[in-house]
């Protein structure tokens, strides 16, 4: 798993795309390491301010927020942002179980989280079995397509691997 100082430039990437006034407390929230509190908030500033985002921005965005518990809370929000046509990586963030037959490893319950729509390539949320159901985070992830699967620990990276090939 990323560390703040790790994600850091991804989260100054996307407060960048906010107003002055608007990026304050989502900076200092995470300066004094309150990264939940800045995910949700610059959540709330991209959407107040209708930011629109790169399909990139967006995923970056999710995999912060699912690093830090958020994902479930701010779902809604980031996939609800206006796009912006990057003209590059088109990913689409979604959220849908899978099919039985699309299962990687009798292990875990994948959920279907983003899509390339030009390769097909899938990153999926990985739950582990557990009696009680799948709560927060998801345990792995992977991406999944033409070149095999791939596992991660990391969230960030799993994207960052879903659209390096664009």
């Amino acid at each position: 798993m990323t560390t703040s100082i790790e994600q850091r430039p991804v989260f100054l990437a996307l407060v960048s795309l906010l107003p002055a006034e608007r990026a304050e407390w989502p900076l200092d929230a995470w300066d004094i390491g309150e990264q939940e509190a800045a995910v949700t908030a610059l959540t709330e500033a991209l959407e107040e301010t209708g930011t629109a985002v790169t399909g990139r921005q967006r995923a970056r965005l999710a995999a912060v927020a699912e690093s830090w518990g958020q994902w479930e809370n701010l779902a809604g929000q980031v996939m609800a942002l206006p796009a912006v046509d990057e003209g590059g990586t088109p990913c689409h963030l979604v959220e849908a179980r899978l099919a039985p037959d699309d299962r990687i490893d009798a292990v875990y319950d994948p959920l279907l989280w983003a899509v390339c729509a030009r390769c097909d390539d899938r990153l999926l949320r990985l739950y582990e079995r557990r009696p009680w159901g799948s709560v927060g985070p998801a345990d792995r992830y992977a991406v999944s397509g033409s070149a095999g699967t791939r596992l991660y620990d990391d969230p960030l990276v799993a994207f960052e691997a879903l659209t390096a090939r664009h």
